[in-house]
Parts: C-alpha cells; sequence; structure tokens
C-alpha cells in the first residue's frame, strides 16, 4: 500500500514556478498556498492540559505526531505551490519563554506569553543552552524529526522577533514608555533578543534535516 506522507509531487515542477513567480517571468498564475489545520497541534496540547500555567515538563509531542501525518496526506491530496512542513508546535511562544515570560493556557484552546512580574524589567536577555523551554524546543524537534524520517518536511520553529519578543516580555504600553525614556536599554535588549534569536536557529539546524 503506498505510503500517502511520502511526498511525491514533480518538484522540478514546483521549482520552476517559484523561480518565474518571484522573477517576474510571464506564468499562467500567482503561487497558490492552502493552510491545512495551522495551530491545531498547539490546541491539542492547550485542550489536554486545560487552563493555568504551561511549563516545558508539561509539553508531550508523542501524541501530536499523527496529526503531522494526516496534515502531510492533506497536502499531497491538495497538491498545491507550497513547499509544505511540519512545524513542531507553531503556536508555543518559545522564544519569549526563554526570555523570561510565563506561558498561559488561558482558556483550554490557546497559549500566550505574559510579563512576568518584575518592574525594572530584566537586566539583559541571553541564550542559556540548559534553559528548560530550549531543551523542550529541541526534544520536540527531534521527536518530530524522528518520526517523519524524511517522508515529507519539517521545519524550524516558528520564533518571532525581538520586537515580538519584547512586547511579551515588558507588555506593549511599558515597552513603548520605555522607547522614549530609556531608548538605549530598548536598543541593547533588542540586541540581545536578535542573538537569542540566531543562537536557537543556529542550534534547530543542526536537528532538523535539509529536505530535498
Amino acid at each position: 500500500m503506498m505510503d500517502e506522507t511520502i511526498e511525491r509531487r514533480n518538484w522540478e515542477a514546483i521549482r520552476r514556478r517559484h523561480v518565474a513567480f518571484w522573477t517576474r517571468e510571464p506564468t499562467d498564475r500567482p503561487l497558490i498556498y492552502v493552510i491545512v489545520d495551522a495551530y491545531v497541534d498547539t490546541e491539542l496540547v492547550a485542550a489536554a492540559l486545560g487552563a493555568g500555567e504551561l511549563t516545558p515538563d508539561r509539553i508531550d509531542p508523542t501524541p501530536l505526531l499523527p496529526e503531522y501525518d494526516r496534515i502531510a496526506r492533506a497536502r499531497q491530496r491538495i497538491g498545491d505551490d507550497a513547499i509544505a512542513v511540519a512545524e513542531p508546535l507553531l503556536g508555543i511562544p518559545w522564544l519569549e519563554a526563554m526570555a523570561g515570560c510565563r506561558v498561559l493556557i488561558p482558556d483550554g484552546t490557546s497559549i500566550w506569553p505574559e510579563p512576568p512580574n518584575d518592574p525594572n524589567g530584566p537586566a539583559a536577555i541571553v541564550f542559556d543552552s540548559q534553559n528548560a523551554w530550549f531543551r523542550k524546543l529541541m526534544d520536540v524537534l527531534k521527536t518530530v524529526t524522528t518520526h517523519v524520517r524524511g517522508r515529507y518536511a519539517v521545519s524550524l520553529s516558528h520564533l518571532r522577533g525581538p520586537a515580538d519578543i519584547l512586547i511579551a516580555r515588558l507588555g506593549s504600553e511599558r515597552l513603548f514608555t520605555m522607547l522614549f525614556d530609556e531608548p538605549e536599554r530598548i536598543r541593547k535588549l533588542a540586541l540581545q533578543c536578535a542573538d537569542l534569536w540566531r543562537q536557537v536557529v543556529t542550534a534547530e539546524m543542526t536537528v532538523v534535516p535539509f529536505y530535498r
């Protein structure tokens, strides 16, 4: 029986269509990307754990593995132009948590970062390879990559940029106030957030394999 999770589309045709579109050559239509069940894995985690604070030790990617296969099969049937990927636990704010945010499940369906109660804010935001959130992120990526075994693509996690991290870490009102009152401090924190992003991406690329 044919494994429907193995990608069998004509990748050369997809490549030609992408190149033509992005180099503004004549094409018969724009690129088409159909989103299938985005955030469904995160919603399942939220529903299973219920409202409250999420800690990394409570995250188990194993029950989610059939969902990634199901979505891969759906993508095969759609046959759009996207290079579809399994993006493990898209909705978890990994970098925000590494920067010191609490992670909450406010309603049992979604997951959000919450600034900690520290009136003076962080002295610094630095990458720590022993951080529990970083270690769980790497564990999730390894589990999904091992399960997929090259049948379809696995991507790096969804990592937001410095402005997103600072808004989550400080709160939007406080961030905008500090931009006027302490611009140099915000500049340093933003550079630290950028370095955190770079360090995590570099680590993820040692786990997630190239695809085709």
